[in-house]
């Protein structure tokens, strides 16, 4: 189709960024424990710890403790899913020393169970995923081959955040910030007309499998998303796609690559 026109658009998301804001929990004053609360970028929530959650999905939060080592070790993973859309405080013990603290928060289907899971010496129940393979929060990847399933929706908004974790003898208590770990690629076409005489699209490009946390950075391991679509009668929005990437915190940023579009209309392709 000829001189169409897109207008690319890319929303950056508190776009990996992370504070983190210590609040004093009276309930771990006299515990040796360590708490961690989990907090939810402003944008994504009603108050600070509760956020929207379709009603066919739940809200899942992992955390993963690791120690400082030249190898380090998992020492605690846990995993909880709501529904209403606030994630309790992660309470657990653990000896004096130094650790890092990874956090994911993703969404699941809301029927989904969690089954036990052993890596090393901890054992942990793990939820059925959707859209990302979390059992290393060090390289969370994408599980659709092609990232099919990361286009046209917000069900794969994900949130991430990284604590160096000095555990003392007394307890430990932290609020801990969430960010986005993306960038939403938002492609419109800018003529009303042609956008009306759209029939299907198909679009591929590279980008980043995975992610990790600790790093707050993409991998260097990349995969084509393709994504094939029809246009519904009656659509106006001008919206071509919609898509959730790894970024990277760089300001320099990186760049998406060769994005090949192909269309078809009421007449030809």
């Amino acid at each position: 189709m000829k001189n169409l026109l897109l207008i690319i658009t890319v929303i950056f998301m508190s776009l990996l960024t992370s504070c983190s804001r210590e609040e004093g929990m009276n309930s771990m004053e006299e515990s040796k424990r360590v708490c961690i609360l989990p907090e939810f970028p402003e944008d994504a929530t009603a108050t600070r710890a509760r956020i929207d959650i379709a009603s066919t999905h739940k809200l899942r939060c992992i955390i993963e403790v690791w120690t400082k080592e030249i190898s380090p070790e998992l020492v605690h993973r846990e995993e909880v899913a709501v529904e209403a859309g606030t994630i309790p405080p992660f309470e657990f013990d653990l000896k004096a020393g130094d650790y890092s603290c990874l956090m994911w928060a993703d969404f699941i289907e809301r029927g989904a169970v969690a089954a036990p899971v052993t890596s090393g010496e901890v054992t942990y129940g793990h939820f059925e995923e959707i859209y990302y393979n979390t059992s290393n929060l060090h390289h969370v990847s994408i599980m659709d081959e092609s990232a099919g399933n990361l286009f046209d929706t917000d069900l794969c908004d994900a949130f991430y955040a990284q604590l160096d974790l000095k555990k003392e003898e007394n307890g430990f208590s932290k609020q801990l910030k969430l960010s986005r770990p993306f960038s939403k690629l938002i492609v419109k076409e800018k003529n009303t007309e042609k956008f009306s005489e759209l029939k299907k699209l198909k679009v591929i490009y590279s980008v980043p499998k995975g992610f990790n946390v600790s790093l707050g950075e993409p991998t260097s391991e990349t995969i084509n998303a393709m994504n094939e679509k029809d246009f519904k009668s009656g659509d106006d929005s001008q919206i071509l796609f919609t898509n959730y990437i790894f970024a990277t915190s760089s300001p320099s940023g990186r760049a998406l690559g060769t994005v090949l579009l192909s269309f078809t209309t009421k007449s030809k392709i």
